[in-house]
């Protein structure tokens, strides 16, 4: 126990070093740093570990984090030192994790915090480490399609997150709904891309029509072009740019959905597909197809 121990407290001598020569901590707030941590670390390798020291010791770190924000954001110093409090606590999120494999509530509380400090670069490799211990529970299935699509923007990862969830468990009816609702939203999402980069007819015929001027008193085989300013060139020349800059930053199945004008998914092909394979796996119930229904009204002008 006390190699372990020992282990852990050599690891943050350097970070307790760069904090005190900041001044963001004095040294007698180090003593009590090293105190407490040295007494959390007795507590988590004793045989029988408990989960309320995992949570005891997460708790004082992310305040003891909060502390240190706070005055490097006075001093505006130390910014070097900005992510070895988040580290101590990812790691300390790991090892509860590890050890209470079970315990969903652990692993939602590890996600929160992670949502919380945007920390995207390790949330999907959590969500795949819950879900691995926890392959029944739809929710956490969800919850990782849900973040997936609409904040690591992989609408494709979404897919195959949900997709696996419904060959788990066929016939659970969330999971069938929200994966309804994730092609809907994926539709919305193209269709509004459509309209701000111009490409819908309806758009396209606007801005003709907004670009001819109808004079009743001239001839009919007269045509009035509107008068053509530096201004409104300037303002052309930046639109186009805009445009180019808006389509390289689509994806490929993005691109190719807003290059075919009656693009089937667009039609809502997916969507239907879901709906059919979703009444082939369930009971028949009229409430699970009213959620369908209740679900398209909520996309629909």
């Amino acid at each position: 126990m006390a190699e372990s121990v020992q282990y852990y407290l050599e690891r943050m001598i350097p970070e307790l070093e760069g904090l005190e020569k900041k001044h963001i901590f004095s040294p007698v707030e180090i003593k009590s740093i090293i105190k407490k941590r040295t007494n959390f670390e007795y507590a988590l390798q004793r045989r029988i570990k408990q989960k309320i020291d995992f949570l005891r010791a997460i708790e004082y770190e992310i305040n003891l984090e909060e502390l240190r924000k706070k005055r490097i954001a006075r001093l505006g110093t130390g910014s070097d030192l900005q992510y070895s409090g988040a580290r101590r606590i990812y790691n300390l999120f790991r090892r509860a994790t590890i050890k209470f494999k079970s315990d969903l509530s652990l692993w939602l509380q590890y996600i929160d915090y992670a949502k919380k400090n945007k920390a995207n670069n390790i949330l999907s490799s959590i969500f795949v480490q819950a879900i691995q211990y926890h392959p029944n529970n739809a929710s956490l299935w969800i919850m990782a399609a849900t973040w997936e699509n609409e904040h690591n923007a992989n609408m494709a990862a979404a897919r195959v997150l949900l997709q696996r969830a419904l060959r788990l468990m066929p016939e659970n009816q969330q999971l069938w709904h929200e994966y309804f609702r994730l092609e809907l939203l994926y539709i919305e999402k193209i269709k509004l891309r459509r309209r701000i980069l111009g490409i819908d007819q309806a758009k396209n015929q606007e801005d003709l029509d907004a670009m001819q001027v109808d004079n009743q008193d001239e001839d009919d085989n007269t045509i009035n072009l509107p008068a053509v300013t530096g201004e409104d060139v300037a303002q052309w020349k930046q639109d186009e740019e805009n445009t180019k800059k808006s389509k390289k930053a689509l994806t490929k199945e993005e691109a190719a959905a807003l290059e075919e004008a009656n693009n089937p998914i667009l039609q809502g092909l997916l969507a239907r597909i879901i709906y059919d394979n979703a009444i082939q796996s369930t009971a028949d119930s009229i409430q699970f197809r009213q959620r369908f229904v209740d679900i398209y009204r909520e996309f629909t002008d």
